[in-house]
């Protein structure tokens, strides 16, 4: 990855970490778990 584009991640809020694919498979299981209940419980729906 070039400097830029580590600057333009830092940048935007996103931290850059490395790891296994299965690391990255929990990872991404607990932050759908946790935004399936943030939608849930605010109520939040698609819009058409």
């Amino acid at each position: 990855m070039t400097p830029d584009m580590k600057e333009l991640m830092s940048s935007s809020g996103l931290d850059i970490v490395g790891g296994t694919p299965a690391h990255f498979r929990e990872v991404l299981k607990s932050d759908i778990a946790k935004w399936q209940k943030v939608v849930s419980v605010a109520n939040i729906k698609v819009a058409n």
